[in-house]
This record gives structure tokens, C-alpha cells and sequence, in this order.
């Protein structure tokens, strides 16, 4: 896999250049955005997601966790969370829990570690002594979906 260095190699640049033509191009002339551009093209380089997050402090996703991916409610909130999400440049992590409270607790942990920048829950209706405490180590924002017969759960 190409690295950014292998880019700035190939295009005759630093690998500050190479940055600013992925992060900042107006700072970068039109002869170096088409030079690093061929590179980039040619290695196909993609930017590493993880180290871009920890210098950016987002990873640029979204955590969806419901109940039942079955359920055509959850399908359509998806579906609308998903094009919402795609126009401000988010992606979105979908995981279903099955109704289960130990599954909906094991995807907040693992979406706590992908350092989602937002969280939209539809809690399962099992109480959940755990999921006060996940949540709040999140320290994101997060969205509550309240299921339709008002019982949260929570």
C-alpha cells in the first residue's frame, strides 16, 4: 500500500506538499496539484483514515445503533440518517443489536473506539444498567430514537 512519502517521491515534492494539495490545495500551485495528483493516481494512494482522525480530532463518522435492521423503521431511518450524513462528508456505522442489551453494548464500545463524531441510538427496550455509562464515556453528541410505543428503555 502507498504511503504519502511514496507520493511525494514519485512527485518530486515534500510530503508537506503532498499534504496541502489533499487538505489544502488553493495553498498549492496548479503545476504541484497536477504533479502530486498523477502520483497519487498512478500509486493509488489513499489517505491513511485512522492517522488523518487523531490530526483532524474526527474521524468523520457517525454511530447508528437499532434494534432491528428487519424492521422497515429502521431500514428508512438508515436510509435518511445515511444521504443526511453523505452531504455534510460523514459516513455511517450501522450496527444492529437484535434487541439484545449485551449486543447494543458491545457495538457502543467498538464505536467508542472508532471515535465516532456522533451517535444516533434506538435503544433496545431491555433496561440496561451499562448503557448510562457507555454513553456518557462517549462524550460526543448523541441522538435518542425512542421507539414507538414511548418506552425507551433507558
Amino acid at each position: 500500500m502507498a504511503t504519502i512519502r511514496d507520493v511525494a517521491r514519485l512527485a518530486n515534492v515534500s510530503v508537506t506538499t503532498v499534504s496541502n494539495v489533499l487538505n489544502s490545495p488553493d495553498k498549492v500551485s496548479p503545476e504541484l496539484l497536477a504533479r502530486v495528483h498523477l502520483a497519487v493516481e498512478q500509486l493509488g494512494y489513499a489517505p491513511h483514515a485512522a492517522a488523518r482522525s487523531l490530526r483532524k480530532r474526527s474521524s468523520g463518522l457517525l454511530g447508528l445503533v437499532v434494534g432491528d435492521i428487519t424492521n422497515p423503521f429502521f431500514t428508512e431511518l438508515f436510509e435518511a440518517i445515511e444521504l443526511a450524513a453523505a452531504e455534510r462528508g460523514f459516513s455511517v456505522v450501522l450496527c444492529n443489536s437484535n434487541e439484545r442489551a449485551e449486543r447494543e453494548e458491545v457495538h457502543l464500545k467498538m464505536l467508542r473506539s472508532q471515535r465516532i463524531d456522533g451517535l444516533i441510538l434506538a435503544p433496545t427496550g431491555a433496561v440496561s444498567m451499562n448503557r448510562a455509562a457507555l454513553l456518557a464515556a462517549l462524550e460526543i453528541p448523541i441522538v435518542l430514537v425512542e421507539p414507538r410505543d414511548g418506552g425507551a428503555g433507558l
